[in-house]
């Protein structure tokens, strides 16, 4: 029996269904299209190497490049990428430069690739350090920005590589006989369509054809460039409105600037832009017979981060309302005194805890008679609870704390996580002695903040 003829497809086939482990570099350049070519890009071809593997504007690849530049882990990045990407040499061979230096058969430059790793690392450590320390309001821009364009690098990756898979099990069905040529052409068409660049710098000579629109059921999918820059602008548009609040809260005061975590408004005024030129874009598409699926799910993700905001907003603006005043003007020895407001349309309603109307500390010994007169029954032995608690556990809102006017001893144990404190210098001791006469102040706020005041 003749051998059958193997054109390549054999070897192609082996490559998709190998385990990741086995591949050789040749291998992953194959399966994933990602492989650096002689002369291409302008530094190492890192960028054109991901463009044409992801499908993408090899611009668009660069313009992500160039935020984590400025952020200053892109030199890392790219040199580890530099070392780990499979690269084309001389005879159709492929290897990566970790391999060479790894056989003690570096190429030009390896060297100076591995060699500039660990200044790398120090640099985008210092970098990352000062963004934080000095540069917060650039990292808040900066980072959405780089994050929008990274999902849409992923997304256009994933339509590539279902485009690759779909043609290839395409042509195995066509040289099984289950699929016709007819057949072929309308999918080798269609994946051409739906991922136009997902063929990178080997473009399949086959893909060229078209599909009818009325064999197409449905609304049509939106060209993939003019999606991506829909995408883009839609976003964009968000992260434009957010900064330009951060910049001047002045111009949205509905959003409580100085609330609590105040951001969050400011992120649904972002999302709320972007939400409206998605659902514009998408109008306009469905007029003229489109869809887009990205556009979908951003808008989506736009609405809950909308809805999400306005709750916040209105959760915790207190700006119009009178705070709760809770005065403490008389001293019991062992009692625990609340000062939280009710439910949860009451969390953002300021806590004003007045303590200035406590008379003089009274002697121990007569604060220790007070207590055993309130708790008879407590055994002659039994030390007494002479301090005096008050409790404020808020997970929302400010709570404002007036010291007294005499010498009290005041003891502070209260904390907010997401929130400050303000005038410190008055708050008191942080020492705790239950059975010593004095007034502590516990509890915790989930976000707000804590400001203690001298009684006038």
């Amino acid at each position: 029996m003749a051998e059958p003829h193997d054109d390549g497809s054999r070897s192609v086939f082996d490559t998709v269904i190998a385990p990741p482990r086995s591949l050789t570099p040749r291998d992953r350049a194959l399966r994933y299209g990602v492989v650096r070519r002689p002369g291409g890009g302008f530094v190492g071809g890192v960028c054109l190497a991901l463009a044409d593997g992801f499908g993408l504007p090899a611009r668009l690849v660069r313009a992500c490049a160039v935020l984590l530049g400025i952020l200053g882990i892109g030199p890392l990045i790219y040199l580890i990428l530099l070392i780990l990407l499979p690269r084309q040499l001389p005879g159709s061979r492929f290897d990566t430069p970790l391999q060479a230096l790894r056989r003690r058969r570096p190429q030009p430059g390896d060297l100076v690739i591995a060699a500039a790793i660990p200044p790398a690392v120090i640099l985008a450590g210092l970098a990352v350090w000062a963004y934080i320390r000095w540069f917060v309001l650039a990292l808040a821009f900066l980072l959405p920005l780089l994050l929008v364009l990274l999902a849409i690098v992923v997304v256009g990756g994933w339509q590539s590589s279902r485009a690759r898979s779909a043609y290839i099990v395409g042509q195995l069905g066509a040289r099984a006989g289950i699929l016709t040529e007819h057949e072929l052409a309308d999918l080798v068409g269609r994946l051409r369509r739906d991922a136009p660049l997902a063929w990178g710098a080997d473009a399949d000579p086959r893909a060229t054809g078209r599909v009818d629109a009325t064999t197409d059921p449905g609304g049509r999918p939106t060209d993939p460039r003019t999606s991506t820059v829909l995408f883009a602008i839609a976003a964009l548009t968000g992260i434009a409105a957010f900064s330009i609040l951060s910049l001047f809260p002045h111009l949205a005061p509905t959003l409580n600037p100085d609330g609590p975590l105040a951001f969050i408004g400011r992120i649904g005024a972002g999302a709320s832009a972007t939400l409206a030129l998605t659902g514009a874009a998408l109008i306009v598409l469905g007029l003229r017979g489109r869809t887009d699926t990205r556009l979908v799910v951003l808008g989506t993700v736009c609405a809950v981060a909308l809805a999400g905001s306005v709750m916040w907003v209105r959760l915790t603006d207190s700006r119009h309302q009178d705070p709760v005043v809770v005065s403490v003007a008389e001293y019991e020895p062992g009692t625990v005194v609340p000062c939280s407001p009710g439910g949860p349309r009451d969390w953002s309603t300021p806590v004003v805890l007045d303590m200035s109307a406590l008379p003089p500390p009274p002697d121990p010994a007569e604060a220790e008679a007070q207590w055993r007169a309130k708790n008879p029954s407590a055994p002659a032995a039994e030390s007494p609870q002479l301090a005096m608690r008050v409790v404020c556990d808020r997970p929302v809102g400010d709570v404002t704390v007036i010291m007294p006017k005499h010498s009290w001893d005041v003891g502070s144990d209260i904390t907010t996580g997401m929130g400050r404190q303000r005038g410190t210098e008055h708050r008191g001791t942080d020492a705790w002695n239950p059975s010593a006469v004095q007034v502590r102040v516990i509890g915790r706020l989930g976000v707000g903040d804590v400001t203690w005041k001298e009684a006038r």
